[in-house]
């Protein structure tokens, strides 16, 4: 369905908000977004942030709640103030919605404290535009709103690019918490409940190796499924495990185990010449940014040097949103059955910093 269609059915029904995590205009975004460091999408989400409170205080200019938890967010991502004060400025921001009646005023109203909830957990940075965008539509019209929500989810984009590109040029400071995001993942922000379930990421250890290969073959014949058929599938993870060969190469490589509720959700390693070998997420954990966080961590480890992989046609977005670029498509061979992969590489970043969560 039509992004346009899917909001006009929803205004019929008299939803408020016209956008959701599950609307398929915005999951190439999900996905952009799963790739970017914690740093990133604050700075992207504090950018967007004042640019609607400039909006608000247009209509309100004495109306203070809005700038305050946005100065919160800030000072709460530096380390200056702790994560209640700054909850407390970003819940008043929503209570602010409350209080008037325009809906597009009382989505802007929301994007930002989205926004500002992005320093607890990036995941919220999608929250923005799932506001933003319903305000818009409010603004122009159902009939009449296309080119300016279209407009706009691209400039989200090139503010994701830019910042990517920039992050080495801020001079602010980072709270310790915003530089470890990639080892100490928060789960998502709900409705004003800041939930304290964490994922782990560690190094390998061998009592791992039968964990990772059963992982291994039951995510390649779940989330693989839509672009291979089942021959390939039982071609890609057929034959016996070899327990101790999996696990001499996990012990060669720099190899990340993702670990949450005491249960491991994924891995990847790679090799001293910087070949990203294997990156899988469990069926169950799709879309929390574990493979970002992981990813993060093995480009780390490669330092400014070109890292390569071979990637499955369903990975190959993720990658191409990380900045990987498509080197070469090719067949390989598989217990005599023919599969297709990318070989991708990437220069990764001398100025890199750890990143976020993530797919």
């Amino acid at each position: 369905m039509d992004w346009i269609n899917e909001a006009a059915v929803k205004m019929k029904k008299n939803n408020q908000v016209l956008f959701s995590k599950n609307s398929e205009y915005l999951q190439d975004l999900i996905m952009l977004f799963e790739t970017q460091s914690h740093q990133v999408m604050a700075l992207w989400a504090f950018e967007f942030a004042a640019e609607s409170i400039a909006k608000l205080e247009e209509k309100y200019p004495e109306e203070k709640r809005p700038r305050e938890a946005l100065g919160a967010a800030r000072d709460w991502a530096a380390g200056k103030i702790k994560m209640r004060l700054a909850q407390r400025k970003i819940l008043d921001c929503h209570a602010f919605a409350k209080e008037i009646e325009d809906k597009e005023d009382i989505a802007i109203c929301h994007s930002i404290g989205q926004a500002c909830a992005v320093v607890h957990t990036a995941g919220h940075a999608i929250g923005y535009p799932i506001y933003d965008l319903t305000a818009m539509i409010y603004k122009y019209g159902i009939d009449n709103c296309r080119d300016a929500v279209e407009r706009r989810k691209q400039e989200y984009i090139e503010k994701v690019i830019y910042w990517n590109e920039h992050l080495c040029d801020y001079q602010g400071a980072w709270a310790d918490f915003m530089l470890k995001q990639s080892q100490k993942l928060p789960a998502s922000f709900h409705g004003g409940d800041f939930k304290n379930e964490e994922m782990e990421l560690r190094e390998y250890i061998s009592s791992d190796c039968e964990q990772l290969t059963e992982l291994f073959c039951q995510t390649v014949h779940t989330v693989n499924e839509k672009d291979y058929s089942k021959e390939q599938l039982d071609a890609w993870t057929g034959g016996t495990v070899e327990l101790q060969e999996w696990d001499r190469s996990f012990l060669e490589h720099y190899t990340i185990v993702a670990v949450k509720n005491g249960r491991i959700v994924g891995f990847g390693d790679m090799d001293q010449s910087g070949y990203l070998d294997r990156l899988y997420v469990h069926k169950d954990h799709q879309r929390e940014g574990i493979a970002s966080a992981i990813c993060d961590k093995l480009e780390q480890q490669a330092g400014k040097r070109t890292v390569t992989t071979h990637a499955s046609i369903t990975a190959r977005p993720f990658f191409e949103h990380r900045g990987y670029r498509v080197v070469r498509r090719q067949k390989v061979v598989r217990r005599g059955v023919e599969l297709t992969n990318y070989v991708m590489e990437k220069q990764t970043d001398a100025c890199w910093k750890p990143g976020r969560e993530g797919v």
